[in-house]
């Protein structure tokens, strides 16, 4: 089948023209923004957290309220149920090449607030610990993989993680419902639209089991097994979730320009993502005229890096496969960061796992880091079992085959309000006030809105230039530091 052609993503439905543009900081004359600046910041301050934090407060006063009521008037009625993605075998699909009857028998479809109050020690529950939809802000850790070959759906939101306010920005419920209803805003590439997904809050189990099936929450919290979940419904069933490229789940979940880098014999080729006619994840690679060296590619990524680009890279395999070298076949890993010296060109990748890691040069007990303590410093090198290594560009370039680019949107995406769900009465109540004022802090004291707003370029999906720049400058200065020290 003939491949769509490839368009920049639209803007998002709810982003309009007029005043709503003006706002932010988008579509019109750099003398105008700088005439409204003050006026323009005001509005999305207060927005974005006074008016987050007012409307929280009466949200849950209302629903402490309403809920009651219809608690002792219709207790059937008062838990949200999604009928068109319902607790059936039908949801879950052909897994496993399983028959629905077949997998009907095997899986059990269970409550959140319900499996994880099952989960709490009686001292937890002594405390009043609750579930969240996010606990202790967003990190890499918080994902992990379940029974479902969906690993370029963990892998691009360990990536996400990275920046939490892209994540937070997902989700239109900011925080748990007690009702259990979940809304999270995904993007249809084939439409070139952003369409809002609801989803309850049961979730599948192995009957017998005492863990989720699927994608393994950390603690307390939700948003990982509901934007899982809010995927499988976006695609039909959670079968359909096996097997997959991070691309896609890069543009479904930011509406950015998307492409990847593969590795072939002439060097490395840009390839865009194109959408097919027939299912929502029917895509193709369209092949470009860019090709790039190894140390041309090495170049683009340091320039992603500093455009805060979400990156990852893979080895093609038919599937998920444990190496010698530490290094999984079929895996993505998120890249962090690049560091170019005379010496030597360094990567540090993370595994999403969180342990299973590199084991060759450069890895986390390899004598060239006590060979070379400068670059140890620079570096901020720290030997721990915790997914995060150091890889040369030769054995980078040797091992890895596919690298995955997102140019992610800056902006307002970065702004958002940390409600601070909390354990107990008190931090829980107290929680919109101190994330609003924390973030009014950080927007107007650390200059976060005005860099936000007025300090980024769109992106425009076009590849970026590449960085030439070396960082052995860093090195004398971490020298000095050092004898000094």
């Amino acid at each position: 089948r003939q491949a769509l052609p490839l368009m920049a993503p639209e803007a998002a439905a709810d982003e309009e023209a007029g005043q709503k543009e003006l706002c932010a900081a988008k579509g019109y004359p750099c003398f105008l923004n700088c005439l409204c600046a003050p006026f323009v910041l005001c509005y999305q301050s207060h927005k974005i957290y006074c008016c987050a934090c007012f409307f929280t407060y009466v949200y849950r006063l209302l629903v402490s309220v309403c809920c009651c009521i219809c608690r002792s008037m219709c207790p059937s009625c008062y838990r949200y149920t999604d009928k068109a993605f319902p607790a059936t075998a039908k949801s879950i699909g052909a897994w496993k090449d399983k028959s629905e009857a077949d997998v009907g028998k095997e899986i059990e479809w269970q409550r959140a607030v319900a499996y994880f109050e099952s989960k709490l020690t009686a001292e937890q529950s002594k405390e009043g610990v609750r579930v969240k939809l996010f606990e202790d802000g967003v990190e890499p850790k918080d994902v992990a993989q379940g029974g479902l070959g969906d690993c370029w759906l963990i892998s691009a939101l360990a990536c996400m993680s990275e920046h939490e306010g892209l994540l937070r920005t997902i989700f239109k419920t900011q925080e748990f419902n007690e009702r259990g209803k979940y809304s999270v805003r995904l993007y249809d590439g084939r439409a070139k639209k952003w369409t809002v997904v609801t989803v309850d809050d049961n979730l599948p189990l192995l009957k017998g089991s005492t863990s989720l099936l699927f994608a393994q929450p950390k603690g307390q919290e939700l948003w990982v097994v509901l934007i899982e979940k809010a995927f499988a419904k976006f695609c039909g069933d959670y079968a359909s979730l096996d097997g997959g490229n991070e691309i896609w789940a890069f543009e479904a979940l930011t509406g950015d320009p998307v492409h990847c880098l593969l590795r072939k014999p002439e060097g490395w080729i840009r390839h865009d993502l194109a959408h097919m006619e027939g299912a929502i994840r029917k895509i193709g690679l369209r092949k470009m005229k860019e090709v790039y060296t190894d140390e041309q590619t090495f170049g683009l990524l340091r320039t992603y890096i500093k455009q805060k680009a979400l990156l990852t890279a893979s080895i093609a395999s038919d599937g998920e496969q444990k190496q010698d070298t530490g290094l999984v076949a079929g895996h993505a890993y998120s890249i962090l960061d690049a560091k170019r010296f005379d010496k030597v060109s360094l990567l540090q990748l993370r595994n999403p796992w969180g342990s299973f890691e590199w084991k060759g040069a450069w890895s986390d007990n390899a004598p060239e880091w006590d060979k070379n303590p400068k670059i140890k410093n620079l570096c901020k090198h720290v030997a721990a079992d915790d997914g995060t290594f150091w890889i040369s560009l030769e054995d980078f370039v040797q091992q890895f085959n596919n690298v995955d680019v997102c140019q992610r949107s800056k902006g307002l995406h970065d702004l958002y309000i940390d409600l601070h769900e909390g354990d107990g009465c008190l931090p829980h109540c107290t929680g919109p006030i101190k994330g609003c004022s924390w973030g009014c802090c950080k927007f107007w004291c650390m200059c976060k809105g005005p860099r936000c707003l007025y300090g980024h370029t769109p992106p425009t999906g076009k590849s970026a230039e590449i960085d030439t720049g070396k960082d052995d400058t860093l090195l004398d200065q971490v020298g000095a530091t050092m004898q000094r020290a």
